[in-house]
């Protein structure tokens, strides 16, 4: 969310969109700050996704495709992934208000005499965790900026 990806505007309504959305029942979204420094969600983006009467199935994004893992060993990595990750998240009340803040204070589309605001707390990582409950557990999904 730090990685301007288009003008101040763009990222500034981007930003907003994930707070509508975030007001859906079926959607909650936690941001890893920054300070935490490297960790797992950096590799790249993939999705987690369970179903009834089917095994997880994990989905990774590569630059020219992606890849279904299936494989119960690769599905469970992942699954402790997500479980770290969550760990590290925001809740979603303090999600919200840094993507607030990011939106309007680094990406907002009023300037300043010195320029576009800078946030108080640099964020990279949203994670999202669906509050759809499957088999008893979140199905998570996480996507890191993209340069």
């Amino acid at each position: 969310m730090q990685l301007p990806v288009g003008t101040q505007r763009t990222m500034s309504e981007q930003l907003r969109h994930l707070l509508r959305m975030s007001i859906r029942s079926h959607i909650s979204i936690h941001v890893i700050p920054s300070s935490i420094g490297a960790h797992a969600g950096l590799a790249g983006s993939c999705c987690l996704m369970e179903f009834k009467g089917f095994g997880p199935v994990v989905y990774v994004e590569g630059e020219m495709a992606g890849q279904f893992l299936e494989d119960p060993a690769e599905v469970s990595s992942y699954q402790n992934v997500f479980t770290a990750l969550s760990t590290l998240a925001m809740d979603q009340n303090q999600s919200k208000a840094t993507i607030s803040r990011l939106a309007i204070d680094r990406y907002g589309c009023k300037e300043s005499k010195g320029g576009f605001g800078e946030a108080s707390a640099a964020q990279t990582l949203a994670v999202s965790f669906p509050r759809g409950v499957t088999r008893g557990r979140p199905t998570p999904s996480f996507t890191t900026p993209q340069p």
